[in-house]
């Protein structure tokens, strides 16, 4: 199948023999143009190389890792005849590393006698060797090992596209007991659910397009075999973790920047499932094989990562100055208690989002939010708080958080007090931004926009007096989606 980096003129798969559409022509061109045009980020990171007996493969480690502390560790699977750095080039998950804070690689996979690589993943996806039978999955595991003896590596995550996306679901059926959550973006998993036996549970991902033409959404074969389509490949891992299979709908993504408004659907399988294990699907109405990716794309598969890797709530209410901390990393309660904790999820296993990079306090809200609005002072009564509306307006406050690293006004744990909304006033966090004033980039000015709870790029410091928000640390070429801010109120 090919892939987005692979950019051949004629689009072909050799394997399969499947010509693409010309309209992932145009696709192909369109994200080749946004990536010449907006490169990737230029990580602060530092670097290491591990050779597990195929070459050297490049880890990003992010500035705030700290070696006595567990951080997560994601790897990128490029898809048939692609290669790591050109799918790296396509998905754009590095800057997220650092800013983000997690461990990243995006390995090769095995290459064929004409250079073509390839995963040796399911019996319908691809294995190009000679002799076959190449041990792909065995591999990643060592490559994982690996890491994990040269860095302190904590929750293991997959994302895979195309053949990348059979083989992260290969290596949740191989090796459950280290994968905490993959993402498959137009793949799939066995067509026979007895030949895929985990171990425990891991929560599963499958993002597809309903108009792919090379790995049907609703299934087929290759040249190899057969393979589920999304939903069946949704419901099989829903099977495998237990869940009822009833999906339960969840907020329309905007994850195709060529399709209009919020094209994509969310099914998730997440009722009475065994502890460590759910499964999504997120169908791209429209949707080709090699998507014009939004910038939201990337920031919503690392969200999702996030969601099934944070631990349970504390069962009882944090001891002064101890424990577990409902609201941070360290919180003032407005009953007196003091929570604190040396670090947050990050050290613990999962992600440094938001959560430990932003202050924030409980506000009273006039309306309905929700984590990523931009929020300003009701004019109407000023205790108050509501969706930011208005291009450029100076009532603009801050952002809707979900779990900051300090919060300030917080009731007492369990009180209605308690669940008021979270207002991150510097810091930087995750917001919804609109492309309306033009293409944001990173460094760019924001101010709110005309669509209600929303950022759009400031043409100049003179233009936006007093209405200035924060400083964009992603790009938005075009559409809706969301970005990191650094605040600067």
């Amino acid at each position: 199948m090919p892939e987005s980096e692979s950019w051949r003129s004629t689009l072909m798969e050799p394997r399969l023999a499947r010509p693409l559409h010309p309209s992932r022509v145009r696709i192909a061109l369109a994200v080749t143009a946004t990536l010449l045009i907006y490169p990737a980020l230029e990580a602060t990171a530092d670097t290491v190389d591990i050779d597990v007996g195929r070459g050297p493969v490049t880890i990003h480690i992010p500035s705030s890792y700290d070696p006595q502390f567990p951080e997560p560790l994601v790897l990128l699977l490029h898809g048939y005849t692609g290669s790591g750095a050109g799918q790296e080039a396509y998905m754009q998950f590095q800057p997220l590393s650092e800013t983000r804070g997690f461990l990243y690689a995006h390995p090769d996979g095995t290459a064929e006698p004409d250079g073509d690589q390839f995963w040796n993943a399911t019996d319908a996806c691809c294995d190009g060797s000679s002799p076959p039978g190449v041990d792909d999955s065995g591999y990643l595991r060592a490559l994982i090992d690996a890491i994990a003896a040269e860095l302190n590596v904590g929750q293991v995550f997959l994302i895979g596209h195309s053949n990348g996306g059979f083989m992260s679901y290969r290596m949740a059926c191989d090796h459950a007991d280290r994968i905490t959550a993959i993402a498959s973006l137009a793949g799939a998993t066995f067509f026979d659910p007895g030949a895929c036996t985990p171990s425990t549970t891991v929560h599963t991902l499958q993002i597809h397009g309903t108009t792919d033409e090379t790995i049907s959404y609703e299934g087929g074969s290759t040249a190899l075999g057969k393979y589920p389509g999304a939903v069946a490949t949704a419901e099989q891992w829903a099977t495998y973790n237990d869940c009822t299979l009833e999906a339960t709908p969840g907020e329309p993504l905007d994850l195709d920047f060529e399709l209009p408004g919020a094209e994509t659907s969310v099914s998730r399988y997440n009722e009475n499932c065994a502890a460590g294990g759910s499964a999504e699907l997120w169908t791209i109405v429209g949707g080709a094989h090699v998507p014009a990716l939004a910038a939201g794309f990337r920031t919503a598969v690392i969200d999702f990562f996030l969601s099934v890797s944070q631990p349970p709530p504390p069962p009882e209410p944090p001891q002064p100055g101890t424990g577990d901390c409902p609201h941070g990393t360290f919180s003032v309660s407005g009953d007196g208690t003091v929570c604190s904790r040396r670090a947050y999820f990050s050290k613990a296993g999962s992600f440094n989002t938001g959560a430990a990079a932003d202050l924030a306090e409980r506000i009273d809200a006039a309306e309905a939010l929700e984590p990523g609005d931009l929020v300003a002072i009701d004019p109407e009564a000023r205790a108050r708080y509501r969706l930011a509306r208005g291009a450029k307006t100076g009532l603009a406050v801050g952002v809707v958080t979900s779990v900051p690293a300090i919060t300030l006004a917080n009731g007492p744990p369990g009180t209605a007090e308690d669940s008021r909304p979270l207002l991150a006033l510097m810091g930087h966090v995750p917001v919804k931004a609109t492309a309306e004033n033009g293409p944001i980039r990173v460094g760019d000015l924001l101010v709110s926009s005309s669509t209600p709870g929303t950022v759009m790029r400031c043409e100049s410091l003179e233009g936006c007096p007093g209405a200035l928000v924060g400083k964009a640390l992603e790009a938005l070429e075009r559409g809706e989606g969301k970005i990191e801010v650094l605040l600067m109120r």
